[in-house]
């Protein structure tokens, strides 16, 4: 068997890497997977870049039916399109991705099943938006020849009704015979001028839509194209080694990035509190070297209690939470809850105890 050398075996998994961007899922870690689940990403990149070219087909059609304009500018705004598209499908394909974390212990389970059937109908309502959006120019451009005569009839029954309406309208004026025929002829040109200029490409959807079954086929054909990768994406949950190893290794670069933060964050605190510790000192001290003279007792006391307030301790960020930071299972408060008259006591001990008064 045929193999290639290793220089271009290596460019060709690069690029074979490179490739996995498209497919809605993290490149590093399909290259650890096993070389069936490698497949069905790659099967959903090549799929993703097909989708790709479709919609810059499907943009310059539209742009060439609907408005005549340049071929070069129809080329750059159907590219624009088709890259806009592509990016907020692949989007799509990375929010379709499913659960790999668990949600939160203190929301019901019914709550969380509905959350995530709504947020998955959501996405494939855009899906198929898009793809039906898609599938118009394309269907219209494929099956025009089938359009050509009923079009043609549309514009010489427009043609009728707009000379038959202006010929009444004129008819009721005082006009002679020869004025009335220069002035339909200058508008028939006119009418005709307007309805040659037009390609009718919203009537021929119509058109396609109301009587042709292979419109409906072309429209089936999309939907199943863009439909394709989110298929494959939920299939690749029977191979379970995919994903778990996927939540390894997100769960150790969240922790990681989450101890990082905890340390700087930790830090800057007691970079500040330093700072403030040493302000207050220098602002207090001279104040108590004053009472120092008349009183040093008292100045002692005072001392005493400036740097034991603020000696150095460390700081350490409160977590609300018994999991940080994926924040699923909240702590619970043991704190003792003490009773009404313990908060009046509290508040009036000359009250509760009036012969301490």
């Amino acid at each position: 068997m045929f193999k290639l050398p290793d220089r271009y075996r290596l460019r060709a998994e690069l690029a074979l890497q490179h490739l996995w961007v498209l497919s809605g899922d993290d490149r590093y870690i399909i290259k650890e997977s096993s070389r069936v689940v490698q497949k069905r990403f790659t099967n959903i990149s090549l799929v993703v870049v097909i989708i790709g070219v479709v919609c810059f087909i499907s943009s310059f059609a539209f742009f060439e039916y609907a408005f005549d304009l340049p071929a070069l500018v129809e080329f750059f705004l159907a590219l624009f399109i088709a890259v806009v598209i592509g990016n907020l499908y692949v989007l799509l394909l990375y929010t379709i991705t499913p659960l790999i974390f668990e949600n939160r212990k203190d929301q019901p389970s019914d709550q969380q099943k509905y959350t995530l059937i709504g947020a998955f109908t959501i996405r494939i309502f855009f899906i198929v938006l898009i793809a039906t959006s898609i599938a118009q120019p394309i269907g219209v451009l494929v099956l025009s020849r089938y359009t050509d005569h009923p079009i043609e009839e549309y514009k010489n029954k427009y043609l009728s009704e707009a000379l038959a309406g202006s010929a009444n309208a004129t008819a009721a004026g005082d006009v002679n015979v020869k004025e009335l025929t220069s002035k339909m002829e200058s508008e028939r040109r006119i009418v005709s001028s307007l309805l040659e200029s037009s390609n009718f490409f919203v009537q021929r959807v119509r058109i396609l839509a109301s009587s042709n079954a292979f419109y409906w086929l072309i429209v089936v054909s999309i939907w199943a194209l863009f439909f394709y990768p989110v298929y494959e994406k939920y299939n690749v949950r029977n191979h379970k080694r995919f994903y778990l190893q996927k939540k390894e290794l997100e769960s150790q670069i969240v922790t990681e990035a989450y101890s990082e933060f905890k340390i700087h964050y930790e830090r800057i605190m007691n970079e500040r509190l330093a700072s403030y510790n040493s302000t207050l000192k220098h602002a207090l001290v001279p104040v108590i070297q004053s009472i120092e003279t008349s009183d040093r007792h008292l100045a002692a006391n005072l001392y005493h209690e400036l740097f034991t307030a603020t000696e150095e301790t460390a700081f350490e960020k409160f977590e609300d939470w018994l999991d940080p930071p994926f924040r699923t299972v909240r702590k619970k408060d043991e704190r003792p809850i003490e009773p009404q008259k313990a908060l009046l006591d509290s508040l009036y001990p000359s009250i509760s105890q009036p012969g301490k008064s």
